[in-house]
Protein backbone atom coordinates (compact mmCIF):
# COMPACT_ATOMS: atom_id res chain seq x y z
CA UNK A 1 0.00 0.00 0.00
CA UNK A 2 1.27 3.45 -0.89
CA UNK A 3 -0.04 6.87 -0.05
CA UNK A 4 -0.95 8.67 -3.24
CA UNK A 5 -1.58 12.38 -3.70
CA UNK A 6 -5.26 13.20 -4.29
CA UNK A 7 -4.55 14.98 -7.61
CA UNK A 8 -2.49 12.04 -8.88
CA UNK A 9 -5.23 9.60 -7.87
CA UNK A 10 -7.90 11.69 -9.61
CA UNK A 11 -5.81 11.83 -12.81
CA UNK A 12 -5.45 8.04 -12.75
CA UNK A 13 -9.24 7.70 -12.85
CA UNK A 14 -9.46 9.52 -16.20
CA UNK A 15 -8.78 7.89 -19.55
CA UNK A 16 -5.57 9.02 -21.21
CA UNK A 17 -3.27 9.79 -18.28
CA UNK A 18 0.46 10.24 -18.96
CA UNK A 19 2.83 8.30 -16.66
CA UNK A 20 6.43 9.28 -15.96
CA UNK A 21 9.18 7.60 -14.00
CA UNK A 22 11.69 9.63 -12.04
CA UNK A 23 15.01 7.95 -11.23
CA UNK A 24 17.67 9.09 -8.76
CA UNK A 25 21.04 7.30 -8.85
CA UNK A 26 23.81 8.05 -6.37
CA UNK A 27 26.40 7.91 -9.16
CA UNK A 28 30.11 8.12 -8.20
CA UNK A 29 30.59 11.40 -10.15
CA UNK A 30 27.53 12.97 -8.51
CA UNK A 31 23.81 12.41 -8.21
CA UNK A 32 21.91 11.64 -11.40
CA UNK A 33 18.25 12.66 -11.56
CA UNK A 34 16.36 11.78 -14.73
CA UNK A 35 12.80 11.15 -15.87
CA UNK A 36 11.20 9.38 -18.82
CA UNK A 37 9.57 12.50 -20.28
CA UNK A 38 11.04 15.49 -22.07
CA UNK A 39 12.54 18.70 -20.68
CA UNK A 40 13.22 19.27 -16.99
CA UNK A 41 10.93 18.47 -14.07
CA UNK A 42 11.41 20.47 -10.89
CA UNK A 43 10.42 18.33 -7.91
CA UNK A 44 11.63 17.87 -4.36
CA UNK A 45 13.92 20.87 -4.65
CA UNK A 46 15.85 19.16 -7.48
CA UNK A 47 15.97 19.27 -11.27
CA UNK A 48 15.20 15.98 -13.05
CA UNK A 49 16.38 15.85 -16.68
CA UNK A 50 14.20 14.23 -19.31
CA UNK A 51 15.64 11.38 -21.36
CA UNK A 52 12.57 10.92 -23.57
CA UNK A 53 13.04 8.17 -26.17
CA UNK A 54 16.75 7.79 -25.28
CA UNK A 55 16.02 5.96 -22.02
CA UNK A 56 14.02 2.96 -20.93
CA UNK A 57 13.16 0.78 -17.98
CA UNK A 58 12.00 -2.79 -17.49
CA UNK A 59 10.00 -2.71 -14.27
CA UNK A 60 9.20 -5.86 -12.26
CA UNK A 61 5.61 -6.80 -11.47
CA UNK A 62 4.60 -6.14 -7.89
CA UNK A 63 3.77 -9.14 -5.76
CA UNK A 64 2.37 -8.57 -2.30
CA UNK A 65 3.29 -10.72 0.65
CA UNK A 66 6.67 -11.89 -0.60
CA UNK A 67 10.21 -11.14 0.48
CA UNK A 68 11.68 -11.92 -2.94
CA UNK A 69 13.73 -8.95 -4.13
CA UNK A 70 12.61 -7.08 -7.23
CA UNK A 71 14.95 -6.50 -10.14
CA UNK A 72 14.68 -3.78 -12.76
CA UNK A 73 16.77 -2.69 -15.71
CA UNK A 74 17.47 0.94 -16.62
CA UNK A 75 18.88 1.75 -20.07
CA UNK A 76 20.23 4.87 -21.70
CA UNK A 77 21.20 5.12 -25.37
CA UNK A 78 24.45 6.88 -26.17
CA UNK A 79 27.78 6.80 -27.93
CA UNK A 80 30.41 4.14 -27.22
CA UNK A 81 33.00 6.50 -25.70
CA UNK A 82 30.53 7.84 -23.13
CA UNK A 83 29.19 4.36 -22.34
CA UNK A 84 32.68 2.94 -21.78
CA UNK A 85 33.58 5.92 -19.56
CA UNK A 86 30.48 5.35 -17.40
CA UNK A 87 31.09 1.60 -17.22
CA UNK A 88 34.48 2.32 -15.62
CA UNK A 89 32.76 4.06 -12.67
CA UNK A 90 32.63 2.08 -9.40
CA UNK A 91 28.82 2.09 -9.39
CA UNK A 92 28.05 -1.30 -7.86
CA UNK A 93 25.93 -1.04 -4.68
CA UNK A 94 25.17 2.67 -5.24
CA UNK A 95 21.65 3.75 -4.14
CA UNK A 96 18.81 3.99 -6.66
CA UNK A 97 15.36 5.50 -6.00
CA UNK A 98 12.57 5.18 -8.58
CA UNK A 99 9.29 7.14 -8.44
CA UNK A 100 6.07 6.94 -10.44
CA UNK A 101 4.25 10.13 -11.35
CA UNK A 102 1.85 11.65 -13.84
CA UNK A 103 2.41 14.59 -16.16
CA UNK A 104 -0.09 16.78 -18.00
CA UNK A 105 0.88 15.64 -21.53
CA UNK A 106 2.81 12.91 -23.35
CA UNK A 107 6.59 13.45 -22.91
CA UNK A 108 5.64 16.37 -20.68
CA UNK A 109 7.37 17.84 -17.68
CA UNK A 110 4.55 19.30 -15.55
CA UNK A 111 3.68 16.98 -12.69
CA UNK A 112 0.16 16.25 -11.50
CA UNK A 113 0.22 15.84 -7.74
CA UNK A 114 3.28 14.17 -6.19
CA UNK A 115 5.29 11.18 -7.45
CA UNK A 116 4.97 7.93 -5.49
CA UNK A 117 7.98 5.78 -4.50
CA UNK A 118 8.06 2.77 -6.82
CA UNK A 119 11.33 1.06 -5.87
CA UNK A 120 14.31 1.65 -3.62
CA UNK A 121 17.38 -0.40 -4.42
CA UNK A 122 20.99 -0.39 -5.53
CA UNK A 123 23.04 -0.83 -8.69
CA UNK A 124 23.73 -4.53 -9.05
CA UNK A 125 25.34 -4.58 -12.50
CA UNK A 126 26.22 -2.41 -15.47
CA UNK A 127 26.86 -3.45 -19.04
CA UNK A 128 26.79 -2.32 -22.62
CA UNK A 129 24.45 -3.80 -25.18
CA UNK A 130 22.66 -2.70 -28.33
CA UNK A 131 19.04 -1.65 -28.76
CA UNK A 132 17.06 -1.60 -31.97
CA UNK A 133 15.59 1.88 -32.48
CA UNK A 134 14.27 1.36 -36.01
CA UNK A 135 14.00 -1.69 -38.21
CA UNK A 136 17.59 -2.78 -38.80
CA UNK A 137 19.07 0.18 -36.86
CA UNK A 138 20.78 -0.56 -33.55
CA UNK A 139 22.57 1.83 -31.21
CA UNK A 140 24.76 1.27 -28.13
CA UNK A 141 22.97 1.30 -24.78
CA UNK A 142 24.28 1.59 -21.22
CA UNK A 143 22.26 -0.75 -19.01
CA UNK A 144 22.07 -0.82 -15.21
CA UNK A 145 20.69 -3.77 -13.30
CA UNK A 146 18.93 -2.50 -10.16
CA UNK A 147 18.01 -4.80 -7.29
CA UNK A 148 15.82 -4.11 -4.26
CA UNK A 149 17.57 -6.49 -1.88
CA UNK A 150 19.86 -9.48 -1.50
CA UNK A 151 19.07 -12.49 -3.63
CA UNK A 152 17.12 -15.25 -1.97
CA UNK A 153 20.20 -17.49 -2.23
CA UNK A 154 22.38 -15.01 -0.30
CA UNK A 155 19.69 -14.07 2.19
CA UNK A 156 18.91 -17.63 3.27
CA UNK A 157 20.91 -20.80 3.38
CA UNK A 158 19.68 -23.60 1.14
CA UNK A 159 19.47 -25.98 4.12
CA UNK A 160 19.18 -25.38 7.82
CA UNK A 161 19.86 -28.06 10.42
CA UNK A 162 19.72 -28.32 14.17
CA UNK A 163 23.49 -27.79 14.19
CA UNK A 164 23.14 -24.57 12.16
CA UNK A 165 20.52 -23.29 14.59
CA UNK A 166 22.53 -24.17 17.70
CA UNK A 167 25.69 -22.57 16.32
CA UNK A 168 23.88 -19.23 16.59
CA UNK A 169 21.34 -19.98 19.37
CA UNK A 170 23.08 -22.42 21.73
CA UNK A 171 20.09 -23.13 23.96
CA UNK A 172 17.52 -23.51 21.16
CA UNK A 173 16.44 -27.16 20.98
CA UNK A 174 13.37 -26.85 18.79
CA UNK A 175 15.05 -28.69 15.89
CA UNK A 176 15.52 -31.72 18.15
CA UNK A 177 11.76 -32.10 18.22
CA UNK A 178 10.97 -31.62 14.52
CA UNK A 179 11.35 -35.35 13.92
CA UNK A 180 8.04 -35.74 15.75
CA UNK A 181 6.08 -33.52 13.34
CA UNK A 182 4.77 -36.40 11.22
CA UNK A 183 4.13 -38.73 14.15
CA UNK A 184 2.29 -35.98 16.07
CA UNK A 185 -0.66 -36.47 13.77
CA UNK A 186 -1.17 -40.03 15.00
CA UNK A 187 0.86 -40.48 18.18
CA UNK A 188 1.67 -37.33 20.12
CA UNK A 189 5.15 -37.61 21.67
CA UNK A 190 5.66 -37.61 25.39
CA UNK A 191 8.51 -35.31 26.44
CA UNK A 192 10.28 -35.86 29.80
Amino acid sequence: MRDIHADTYAALQVDGFHPVMLVHIDWPDGAVRAHTGGGAIFWGGETWSGVGDFGGADIPDEVSGTAVPAEMTLSLLGDLDRIFAEMDQPARNRDVDVYFGLVTERQGNVLIGEPVPLMIGYVDSNEMDYREVDEGVTVPAFTLGVNSGPSVRTALSATHSSEDQQATFVTDTIFRHTVYNETDKVNPPIFP
